[in-house]
């Protein structure tokens, strides 16, 4: 009913949930994921749903049937009796039993492609929150997004690789300001004061098993992809700048634990001032795709500032 243009009904199958009363997430993506993909919607629709949320979903191929673990509801652009794409029966049962299937279309309607637009406004109004795991700068996803925005909702987004076609809609998000997350305690937090009482505090990841799943995770990514990018030609090196006061210097005990060889070959390089992506390849004659997938990694642990003009610094310095 908060919406601008809210449904004149809503038909239900499942259990009747009171949206008010939850601690809703919106989970979207691509209809045709990477393996990076698949992983991180699955694995934050498992520690939302672990974690006391109720976990929305689109129900349609890609992401968002990968989304639907434990109890959810699910939003569908047909009737709540017919199940969209065919393969997905099973899953609807699923979800009836567990959760709730919700439509504004009468039962028998088809799921016309002109209705999903209009779905993706109910996706995101019965939400606290919308969660963008990896997608395009355009489609369905951003169509959600967009009205979470418009309707005051929460909008968060898992990053990716900087070079991933596929992250690059979730990595312009968080450029624009949506809340760049991890794991499923990250969107948590955010509602612990409001649901004291539905939301479990979990123990957080450390940093170390934050690090080893992203990283696999981006490795996933990289071997999906067909073609293999052209290492531009290295751009003359800066003068070296002073490094910042004040950066936290990680003694050499805990440097192959908290970072891999790449990262702290990288982290060494940035010593002495700023680097751009192609300066780091020259100096450190690591492949780009592992060089960009290792710049990714050092800003999500905040070891890395990326800077204007696509330059990085290191927030960290390496005891030698």
């Amino acid at each position: 009913r908060q919406i601008a243009d809210p449904p004149a009904v809503l038909y239900l199958k499942g259990r009747r949930l009171h949206f008010d009363e939850e601690a809703a997430i919106a989970v979207v993506g691509a209809r045709e994921p990477t393996a990076y993909g698949r992983r991180w919607a699955e694995q934050f629709g498992m520690e939302l749903a672990s974690g006391g949320a109720l976990v929305v979903s689109g129900i349609a191929q890609g992401l968002d049937a990968c989304a639907v673990r434990g109890p959810v509801a699910c939003v569908l652009a047909g009737g709540v009796n017919v199940p969209y794409p065919v393969q997905n029966r099973l899953l609807y049962d699923d979800v009836a039993a567990a959760g709730v299937l919700v439509s504004e279309y009468p039962p028998g309607s088809p799921h016309d492609w002109r209705n999903f637009p209009r779905r993706n406004r109910i996706l995101s109004g019965l939400c606290l929150g919308v969660l963008a795991v990896e997608c395009r700068p355009f489609g369905g996803t951003m169509s959600t997004v967009n009205h979470a925005v418009e309707q005051d909702r929460d909008v968060f987004a898992v990053p990716g690789a900087l070079d991933a076609p596929m992250s690059e809609g979730t990595n312009r998000l968080i450029q624009q300001g949506a809340k760049l997350v991890t794991c499923g305690r990250d969107i948590l937090e955010e509602y612990w004061g409001r649901f004291p009482d539905k939301l479990g505090r979990a123990a957080p990841l450390t940093p170390e098993a934050a690090r080893a799943r992203m990283a696999d995770s981006v490795q996933a990514q990289e071997r999906e992809r067909a073609a293999q990018q052209k290492a531009d030609p290295p751009a003359d090196q800066p003068e070296p700048a002073p490094a910042k006061d004040g950066r936290e210097i990680v003694p050499r005990s805990e440097q192959k634990r908290r970072f891999t060889d790449d990262e702290l070959a990288l982290l060494a390089a940035l010593k002495d001032g700023e680097r751009t992506a192609d300066q780091l390849v020259e100096l450190t004659q690591i492949p780009a795709k592992r060089v960009l997938s290792a710049l990714t990694m050092l800003q999500i642990q905040a070891a890395l500032a990326e800077n204007p003009g696509r330059r990085f610094s290191a927030l960290v310095e390496l005891e030698e």
